[in-house]
This record gives C-alpha cells, structure tokens and sequence, in this order.
C-alpha cells in the first residue's frame, strides 16, 4: 500500500500531510495483478497532522487487462509511526 496524490511521501512520518488517496496492488498466484485505488474523501477520525486518520473514500479495482472489478465506498485507516 503507497499514498497517492498529494503528500504522497513513503513511508509517511509524523511531519506528512494527509494523502490524496492510496494505491494497494495484489500480485495473484496466476502471475496477474489487480490494482485498487482508494480515495480519502472524508476524515471521520483524527485530522490532518494526526499520527493515526480515518477516512471514508471510494475504492475502484482494476485487473491488469483493464477489466473493472470493484467500485463503491470504503471505510479505512492510517498511522504515521515514523519521526
């Protein structure tokens, strides 16, 4: 999993803004990969500067052919544990 858009840094510290969204990309035992992508669209918890955030967002998924697999909400988390 690697932050996107804004404050995109890896791995995040303490000092980081909030990401614009995260990228998770799952290779399959088959050799393909699906990549999901995942908007931060609403904090729900903690706040930008925050060591942990909780966010709502929408999680889209594509296989590596462009096949739409997933589109819809998501509910997810974050901690910041470097300095």
């Amino acid at each position: 999993m690697r932050p996107i858009g804004a404050n995109d840094e890896y791995p995040p510290t303490v000092l980081t803004g909030n990401p614009g969204g995260f990228s998770i990309d799952v290779n399959l035992e088959d050799g393909s990969k699906i990549e999901f992508r995942v908007s931060t669209d609403t904090i729900v918890a903690g706040a930008a500067g925050f060591v942990y955030t909780r966010w709502t967002g929408v999680l889209n998924a594509t296989t590596d052919c462009g096949e739409v697999l997933v589109g819809g909400q998501a509910l997810f988390e974050a901690f910041k544990l470097a300095a």
